[in-house]
């Protein structure tokens, strides 16, 4: 069963390496690919996925944006 969060703070995005196929040179080519959810979205992400911290006495779980099964609509 798929949990709900909301995100508090994001970061801003990643690096996707991609093998490059050129004739002349092999070798990775690195795509930034920035983040699509924003702090006050509502989220599923997979029970399991991500790391939970406690800070200040409140649980809070790391997750990489690719563990995001969605963004919920508002209510």
């Amino acid at each position: 069963k798929p949990q709900e969060g909301v995100v508090e703070s994001i970061g801003p995005g990643a690096y996707k390496e991609e093998k490059d196929e050129g004739k002349k040179k092999e070798g990775k080519v690195r795509q930034f690919i920035s983040t699509s959810v924003k702090p006050g979205d509502r989220v599923l992400y997979e029970r399991h996925e991500g790391t939970t911290y406690s800070i200040g006495g409140e649980d809070l779980v790391l997750v990489r944006e690719g563990g995001i099964l969605g963004i919920l609509a508002d209510k």
